[in-house]
C-alpha cells in the first residue's frame, strides 16, 4: 500500500523517529501523529502505452495542547516547519518512499500546504501539513 510506504518514509525522518504514527486515525492523546489520505485527483497524465503519472496526497496530522501559552503552540509549528524542510531536502536528494510494487516508481515528494492549525476542541488542537508524492504507474 502506498500510504504504508509513506508512513515508513516519514518514520525515517529524524524528527519523527521513535514516534507512533497512525494511518487515517489521529488519536486523542497529546502528541499523537497520523498520516491521512487527502482527497485529490489521482491521475496527472496518461501515456499511450497505458502507464500514467499519478499523485497521492497526504496530511501529517499532530494533536497537541492548544491554549494561550505561546510555547505550547510554537512546539508543533516548529516541528512541522522542520519536517517540511526535511521533505524538501529529501526530494532534492531523490530519497523518496520505497514503493515495493515494481509497477510504481516514485518521482517526487513535496509539501503542498505548510503546517497550520486545522481545528481546535476541548483544549487540544489538530495541526497538519499537506504533502504529495508523484509517481509513475506502469501496466
Amino acid at each position: 500500500m502506498i500510504i504504508d510506504a509513506v508512513r515508513e518514509y516519514m518514520l525515517s525522518c529524524p524528527l519523527l523517529a521513535g514516534k507512533k504514527i497512525n494511518i487515517n486515525c489521529l488519536g486523542t492523546k497529546m502528541r499523537s501523529f497520523s498520516i491521512d489520505n487527502a482527497a485529490s485527483e489521482s491521475v496527472i497524465k496518461k501515456y499511450c502505452d497505458g502507464s500514467s503519472l499519478k499523485q497521492a496526497v497526504f496530511t501529517l496530522a499532530v494533536r497537541d495542547r492548544y491554549d494561550e501559552k505561546l510555547n505550547e503552540n510554537l512546539y508543533v509549528m516548529k516541528l512541522l516547519e522542520e519536517v517540511e524542510d526535511w521533505i524538501y531536502k529529501q526530494n532534492i536528494l531523490k530519497n523518496l518512499p520505497n514503493l515495493a510494487d515494481g509497477n510504481l516508481v516514485p518521482r517526487s515528494i513535496e509539501v503542498t500546504k505548510s503546517g497550520h492549525l486545522h481545528d481546535t476542541s476541548m483544549g487540544s488542537g489538530r495541526w497538519q501539513l499537506e504533502f504529495k508524492m508523484v509517481y509513475k504507474q506502469s501496466v
